[in-house]
């Protein structure tokens, strides 16, 4: 597996945008889940996933600190989107977790999405 080098840092990541095609579904479901900073990792996959361009990848910490996550918020926020069915994690004791992003279909949702705003419905 490739990594990524952001060399400039931060000036680096002034040019760069978010390139990735995620779907609607999936960033509704993770956006739905508890936790710190789920959604920030969710979009750091994705975002990574797009620069190696391949869904399993090892997640950088340049890439977490430029989403704002601090390493001890990435694992837990990592089960939560595992325990969703977003991502699936292989694990290694003293090695980097290896993520697979899932693709999802609306039935293979285990917990349901926010309905839409009382304002939307009457």
């Amino acid at each position: 597996m490739e990594l990524i080098d952001l060399p400039g840092g931060d000036v680096q990541l002034k040019r760069q945008v978010l390139r990735a095609a995620i779907p609607l579904l999936w960033l509704s479901r993770a956006a739905c889940l508890p936790g710190r900073r789920v959604l920030h990792v969710a979009l750091a996959l994705w975002h990574l996933s797009t620069l190696l361009r391949d869904r399993t990848l090892k997640m950088q910490r340049k890439i977490l600190m430029a989403f704002g996550v601090p390493r001890r918020d990435y694992n837990p926020a990592l089960i939560r989107l595992e325990g969703a069915g977003l991502v699936s994690v292989q694990r290694k004791c003293g090695q980097t977790p290896v993520v697979t992003i899932l693709d999802i279909s609306r039935n293979k949702l285990t917990m349901p999405l926010a309905g839409p705003p009382k304002s939307l419905t009457s």
